[in-house]
């Protein structure tokens, strides 16, 4: 983030009670004592860390915004253990996993990663599916800031395959 011409910060954002949010304090705690950085700054929301390296690196790789998000190729490109810990790990961040209700027997496998960018669920599903698993995506309307309505782009991953 920071200016359009030369941003100066990255915030990685997740509740204080959310199921990343540990892990986020630590990668920005390691940055900071690995460099002449500022010490992070935590709200509710998010995380931020102030490197104007890191930020620069991050928009060149990954797309600024949250509507512009994508993987890097090299990360679409990594062996399918990789892809297992990639997929996992944006889950942790911004997804859910479907659970059976009390007393249901059925198995279910359903994992979701919910995002404004139809980039990044498109190479979600890209990576789900050379990790095995059967994909779809999906749009609804959601409520965003400001009152306006945005479009989320859900890509579910519904079950690993047999390979």
């Amino acid at each position: 983030h920071g200016n359009a011409n030369k941003p100066s910060y990255v915030a990685l954002c997740q509740n204080e009670d959310g199921k990343a949010r540990d892990s986020i304090e630590r990668i920005c705690n390691t940055l900071h004592h690995s460099s002449r950085n500022s010490r992070p700054c935590a709200t509710e929301s998010f995380v931020r860390f102030y490197s104007p390296e890191i930020a620069q690196h991050l928009i060149d790789q990954c797309g600024q915004y949250s509507q512009n998000k994508r993987l890097p190729q090299f990360v679409k490109n990594l062996d399918s253990s990789c892809l297992e810990v990639v997929i996992d790990a944006l889950i942790a961040g911004d997804g859910t996993t479907a659970k059976n209700a009390p007393g249901e027997n059925r198995k279910i496998f359903g994992r979701r990663l919910i995002t404004t960018s139809p980039q990044l669920a498109s190479d979600f599903q890209e990576i789900a599916f050379k990790a095995g698993y059967v994909t779809k995506i999906s749009t609804r309307k959601a409520r965003g800031l400001n009152g306006y309505r945005n479009k989320k782009a859900m890509s579910i991953i519904t079950k690993k395959t047999s390979m």
